[in-house]
């Protein structure tokens, strides 16, 4: 068999390849997360098959790439770098942007912390900073209530939680739960400084700690 006299030309190949690629595509979803710290996924629903990107990688072919071929067992077509941008481009147009129903790992932390502060508060809180580390209760400044941020970190390392105090305390400001940042207030005849997290009063009955199994509580020794 003889080869064609003319061969189909390549960019009408790459076109059509391109263009079926993209009819392919139900529909795309941008997913936030619950808080604006969270990380934002893209999601491409291609025939039942779903390719999931963060979003400060959609923007590389090669990760789209990778991800695809391990979602469907063959390689997606490869775009043009100015194609690509245009796909993206489009897909950001067409896209359906929801809230996630899930909770990521930061803010179930943070509601689980919530409710071990809780739990300190029903044992009393206190006027004074020197007493309330002493006594690991919480400290009441005007309307907040406030805890050192030791005593944070040892609620951290009770539940066995990896994440770094300023990350969660990031989150549960963005959550609504506490003032943004920590605050120095200073303890003892020396005026030792500790940070503390001022939390708004309302917590005290935004959990209720009975919801959570006791087997499931770990804590803080009081």
């Amino acid at each position: 068999m003889t080869s064609p006299l003319f061969a189909e030309d390549p960019d009408t190949v790459y076109k059509n390849t391109v263009n079926k690629f993209c009819e392919s595509i139900d529909h795309v979803k941008i997913v936030r997360g619950i808080v604006p710290s969270d990380p934002v996924t893209w999601e491409i629903h291609i025939h039942g098959g779903v390719v999931r990107i963060d979003s400060k990688k959609i923007r590389s072919q090669e990760t789209f790439q990778n991800t695809y071929i391990t979602e469907f067992n063959r390689p997606a077509p490869g775009f043009k770098k100015t194609d690509w941008f245009n796909f993206i481009n489009h897909m950001s147009e067409v896209a359906e942007v929801v809230t996630s129903d899930e909770d990521t790992e930061h803010v179930y932390i943070a509601k689980q912390i919530i409710v071990e502060i809780r739990k300190l508060y029903m044992r009393g809180a206190e006027d004074d900073p020197e007493e309330a580390i002493a006594t690991n209760r919480l400290l009441r400044k005007g309307e907040y209530l406030c805890i050192a941020g030791p005593t944070v970190e040892e609620l951290i390392q009770s539940r066995n939680y990896h994440v770094a105090p300023n990350v969660l305390s990031k989150v549960m400001s963005d959550m609504g739960y506490k003032k943004p940042g920590t605050h120095q207030i200073r303890c003892g005849a020396h005026g030792r400084p500790y940070f503390w997290w001022f939390y708004e009063s309302e917590i005290s009955d935004s959990v209720d700690p009975t919801t959570t199994p006791e087997n499931e509580i770990g804590g803080l020794v009081v």
